[in-house]
């Protein structure tokens, strides 16, 4: 009897490899399987470059055999929108209220009115605001993001910034939007 006969593969919740039998096995060979742990990392080995299937030792069983499993999938997280519109929004609201301050510019008290205002801002002063999301992504965003020449507004600033913002955030998950 093979393996792929006799067993097949599943991760209990606590997070050991747990062999469940087929047809084929008797009641006594179910009993006796054992299987090392997932954290006998000696026990463990990739079988290919790219680490997807993983060869692990059965200690016991119904006779020698050897289980080849894929890991479980990832854990896919969602893009965290709203922190990163809400830290951004008001990173680039001091900036607005600073160069409008220079400039001789009434900005409006009212956010939602700042947001649409015409500040000019650099690219510059920008690339300096996105050091605010670098703990919301995770990762140091690239001044690439910002558009050369600046923006007019803080909101010309966000339609521009977010969706690149993202799909940088995407690329380093691993995903492909």
């Amino acid at each position: 009897m093979t393996a792929k006969d006799c067993h097949v593969g599943r991760t209990n919740p606590e997070g050991d490899l747990a062999i469940a039998h087929q047809k084929g096995c008797s009641n006594a060979d179910r009993a006796s399987t054992v299987v090392q742990p997932k954290s006998a990392q000696s026990e463990i080995s990739c079988m290919s470059e790219i680490p997807t299937l993983y060869h692990f030792n059965v200690v016991e069983s119904c006779g020698d055999h050897m289980a080849t499993l894929a890991p479980p999938a990832p854990i896919v997280k969602s893009f965290p929108m709203k922190k990163v519109l809400d830290a951004l929004t008001h990173e680039l609201l001091g900036v607005a209220q600073s160069e409008a301050l220079v400039r001789g510019i009434t900005l409006p008290t009212a956010p939602a009115d700042a947001v649409k205002a015409a500040v000019p801002m650099d690219s510059l002063t920008v690339v300096d605001a996105l050091c605010v999301l670098d703990a919301i992504v995770g990762f140091q965003l690239k001044e690439s993001i910002v558009q050369m020449g600046g923006y007019n507004s803080v909101e010309a600033a966000l339609q521009n910034m977010i969706p690149k913002i993202e799909k940088a955030w995407l690329r380093k998950q691993g995903a492909k939007k």
